[in-house]
This record gives structure tokens, sequence and C-alpha cells, in this order.
């Protein structure tokens, strides 16, 4: 073929291929039509496929045609395996017709032997070393009585050497056996994938093919396909690995959690803090780099035999390994991403979002939604913070996608939870839920907390009364209460402590500080904290706890604020929460 007249027909191949891999819905068969059609190009040699795969694996990947594909990389992955098999296909189907003809050729040689033998001989050296495929002629016992170039390449011997060693010399102790059979047995014909071993142990795998043209000794024709091999190693470990950092893609991830919850598995999804701000600022390059370390001090963390590391996407990973304690992993895990990277004279601080769930019994689908769930609650607590997946994180996530739905029917209601003061039990307050159906929330989300400060602000008790809520934006709130007439100080906003505290110091109203821990008490000086709820994960303290509950409480009732303990199933567990130091309790309803 002319240049040109070549470019055109790898231009349309290209084209069938960008056809299949926007097809919807996805089929990969015009891709196995491609491979056919490059050995018909005569483009199927070795360093042709090879540097065909390199080329199309590298460049696939960048084309704007395929910009935003979903499921990309496997439609990828799967349009290459395609295509590798038709060209598979297709060289067999070549080799076999090669091997008919040699196969013919050497009957028509071998049937005038009485007349032109010398010819004859001639003549069959000729078309065994003329062939690409390896042949061969051996006795009944094994021996080798001719061998082309080909064959002898592939071994790495000698036509002396060869003529030494025998069939079964050359095959794997475990398959000599089979062969023996089979020539014993006078097969007339027997083809397989068979590894082959040469000279120094080096393996080879073909498509070997036994026949028996003559009583005397057998044929042997074989195709090299150990480049076809790795080929397809490789294809099949880039299906199953993240390219970047070479960790199992989510695909691998899910398998391996198939089989392992079945013994019970603790999984771990993180979500590294910050990663956009990295990428935006250092550069897409830096953000790789970034990644491959924090694969490599991942694997660190939890190197063993049952636990897997693996990249799901982005800045996410995950981490299976054998039931375990969940404190214990999660601070291996930080430890391992708290040293700072150095990457082109940047010293790089993370911290990850976490996520963990003890599964044992259920399917990977369900456990990896856990994970996520938990990974949410995780990054809504804040950077560097993690969660145990617990049935509030799914009631959590069906609420944040109907809510919007149940506020526009009008299915939405508050509910107002007395909060009472000890000594004496008086009612100071409420605490404001939404409630639709069985369902009831006390953390709101979104338009949620618009809906919720509207209707406390125009129809709430008078009261004060606390509302929870993740983000508030302070000129929405004294807008809306300025709008109802409410005013500010009966408001009191709970918000996990942090940055999300400091925008409404200024406001007038009310702040108390949400899930409150050690970590919080510097909040206590800085800003006008009304009062702290503790977190619900310290309701069952023991003895350790309790004593550090009593001075730590002394503490926050010294600064000014109340200390509020909601949830509490009677007024007897409310007087055990007011000897530790409780000044406000909400006990349920009846007790």
């Amino acid at each position: 073929m002319q240049a040109d007249e070549l470019h055109e027909r790898l231009a349309g191949l290209l084209d069938d291929l960008l056809n299949a891999l926007t097809s919807d819905p996805f089929r990969p068969d015009p891709a196995f039509r491609c491979g056919i059609e490059l050995v018909e190009m005569h483009c199927g040699t070795t360093e042709s496929i090879r540097s065909t795969m390199d080329s199309l694996g590298a460049g696939l990947a960048t084309m704007p045609e395929l910009a935003g594909l979903p499921r990309r990389t496997e439609r990828i992955f799967s349009t290459l395996g395609a295509m590798a098999a038709g060209y598979s296909e297709a060289t067999r189907q070549s080799t076999f017709t090669q091997q008919e003809a040699v196969h013919r050729a050497s009957l028509t040689a071998l049937g005038d032997v009485h007349r032109k033998l010398r010819d004859v001989s001639a003549e069959l050296d000729e078309v065994l070393n003329g062939c690409t495929t390896g042949v061969a002629l051996i006795k009944e016992d094994g021996r080798f009585i001719r061998a082309n170039a080909a064959f002898r390449e592939v071994l790495g011997y000698e036509p002396k050497e060869l003529a030494e060693r025998t069939l079964f010399g050359v095959l794997p102790p475990e398959d000599a056996g089979l062969f023996r059979s089979l020539l014993a047995g006078g097969t007339r014909h027997f083809e397989r994938k068979q590894q082959l071993i040469g000279k120094d142990q080096q393996v080879s795998w073909t498509r070997l093919t036994l026949s028996r043209p003559r009583q005397a000794g057998f044929v042997i024709v074989f195709e090299d396909r150990s480049e076809l091999e790795l080929l397809q190693s490789r294809v099949n470990h880039m299906a199953l690995h993240d390219m970047l950092t070479g960790l199992p893609n989510r695909q691998f991830f899910t398998t391996r959690l198939e089989t392992a919850l079945a013994r019970g598995v603790t999984l771990c999804q993180l979500d590294i803090d910050g990663f956009a701000a990295i990428t935006r600022g250092l550069g897409r390059q830096v953000g790789d780099n970034v990644l491959m370390h924090v694969a490599q001090r991942l694997q660190a963390a939890v190197a063993a035999d049952d636990t897997m590391v693996a990249r799901f996407g982005a800045d996410e990973f995950a981490v299976l390994m054998p039931t375990t304690e969940p404190e214990m992993i999660v601070r291996h895990l930080q430890e391992a991403l708290r040293q700072p990277i150095k990457i082109s004279g940047h010293h790089i601080v993370l911290s990850a979002s976490i996520g963990v769930v003890n599964a044992v019994g259920t399917n990977p689908a369900d456990a990896l939604d856990a994970a996520e769930l938990a990974l949410a609650r995780a990054q809504r607590l804040g950077p560097g913070q993690w969660s145990l997946f617990g049935p509030q994180d799914r009631e959590h996530a069906m609420a944040a996608a109907v809510l919007p739905a149940a506020l526009q029917t009008g299915q939405v209601t508050v509910q107002y939870q007395p909060l009472h003061r000890f000594p004496g039990k008086q009612k100071i307050g409420y605490d404001a839920q939404l409630s639709w159906g069985s369902l009831s929330h006390w953390d709101c989300l979104g338009r949620a907390e618009t809906w919720l400060l509207r209707t406390v602000c125009s129809a709430g008790p008078n009261l004060p009364v606390h509302i929870g809520v993740n983000s508030p934006d302070p000129g929405e709130v004294e807008r809306i209460a300025a709008e109802a007439g409410r005013e500010l100080d009966r408001l009191c906003l709970s918000v996990r402590g942090g940055d999300r505290l400091l925008p409404l110091a200024g406001t007038g109203v009310g702040i108390e500080i949400r899930d409150f821990d050690l970590t919080d008490l510097a909040f206590l000086e800085a800003l006008p904290i009304k009062a702290v709820r503790l977190d619900r994960r310290m309701r069952h303290p023991g003895v350790l706890t309790t004593k550090a509950l009593r001075h730590v409480l002394a503490v926050v009732r010294s600064a000014g604020a109340s200390v509020i303990v909601d949830g509490l199933p009677t007024w007897v567990d409310a007087e055990r929460w007011r000897d530790l130091g409780a000044d406000i309790v909400a006990v349920q309803a009846g007790r």
C-alpha cells in the first residue's frame, strides 16, 4: 500500500474504535473486526501489535471525543481486549492455514520418498526453514529428526544440541506424561496452548499442533505466542488496577470484598481533604505525585497478606482487612498520612476524611454503600475526621434525598422536644426537629434549614428554640428573624465545632457547640458560646471517662456555657447526668 492509502485505512479503523467506544449500549464487537483487518493489512507482526496497543492505550484516554464518556477506562480496556482477540483469531487462522500447507507439503514430499529421496529431503528442508512458525519432525520415542530455524530459535538450541534431546526434555515435567501417551497411542491430531522450556530454562508460550502424517513419526507445528501472552497479561492487569498508582481498582476490590464478607471485614473509605486545592495551586503533575505517595503510605500502614488497599478514583482510596477495632486502624491510617510530603520543593501536609464499616454476611454493594455514607458523615464533621457507619447515616442520606419533595407537598411538620434545667426540672426551651411520617430529624440539610428557621421564627414557642444546622448563613438567619419579628436571643443554633462557629459570633443569636469534645474547649474562650451538647458516643461512659467528664464539664460551666444532654430514656438517667455536671436535659416523653 502507498502511504496515503495506509493512512486512510488506519484512520478508518480508528473511527471504528471510537464508534465502538461511544456506542450505546456499549458493544466492543467492531474492535474485534479491527484486529482482523490489521492482520489482513499485514500489520500483524509482534512489533506492529505491540506498538498499536501502546499507542491506543496511551492515546484513547486523551482524545476529546471520549471526554466525559461514562465508564471510559473500562470501555477502553474492553475495546483493546476485543481488538487483541480479533488479532489473535486472525493470526490463528493464518497459522492454521500455514500449518495445513506445511502438512500437505510434508505428505507430498514423503509420498515421493521412494522415487526421489534426496530431492524430497532438500525440498522439505527448504519448506521448513522458510516457515516463520516452528516445525519439527519427531520419532515415536520423542527424538527430533528435523527442526527448522524458527523452532530452534525459540528454544535457543543449536542443531547438534537439539539432536541430543527429546520432545519430553523441552516440556514442563507435568506435561511430559501426556505427550508420551499421545505418541505411544498413535494420536493422529492434537492441538493445545503449550509451554516449551528452552535453553537456560527460558519458558515460551506456543500454540502447538501435533499430527502424525506417517507411521514412523510425528510433525509438531507451533506458533510462538509469548509476546501475545505478555500483552494479554498486561491488558488483564490494566483492567483490574489503577494505572497511576498500580493499586487494585474498584472492580478488583469488590471481587475481593465479596469473598471476604463471609468471614467479616473492616472496610475503610478515605477521601483526601482539599486535594482539589493542591492540583489547582501546584498542578496536576504534583497532584499525581501526591496520590502515588498516599498509595505507598497506605499500603505500608496496613501491610499484610489479608489486607488490600485500592484506589476508587480521583482522591478516594479504600482499605479492606479482617474485622479490626475502628479506632486502631483509623489511627494507623491518619499517622501514615501525617508526615509532610516533599515534592518539587513544596512540603505538603495531608489529612483524610475516613468512613469505616464493620460488615459480615452482607453483599459487597451494601458494604460499599455503608462505607460511602460513613465517609459522607465524616466529611460533614470537618477535615481529618472519621465516622463509623450506623443506621443514622442511611437515614440521613434518605432524608437528604426525599426531604425537598416532602417540603413541597407539605408533609413536613415541626416537633418541639422540651428542654429542662436542673435543679427543679424547669422548662427553659425546646429542641426543634423536622418530622414527617415515622421519621424525625434534628440535623437539617440545605433547604430544610431555611424552612425550619422560618417556621420556628414565625410560629414557634416563645421560649428559646434550639435548631441543629450544618452550614448556617448569618445574614439569612438575621433576615428571617427580622421578617418574623423574632428576637435573635430566642434562637440557639446548634453547630458542630470548627470554623462554622466563627461567622455567628457577632449576630446575637445563641451559639451551641454540637457533639462537643476536648478539641472545642478553645472556642469557649474565644466565642460567646451559650451551651454545649455532648456527643452521643459519650452517653455510656466508663469509669475513667466519667472522671474526666466531671472535670471537663466543670470547665465548661465555669466558662459560662450550659451542658445539654438530650435523648435520655428516663428521668433516672437525667439525674445521673445532673450528678456528672449536666445543666439541661431532654427526656423522652412520658418517661
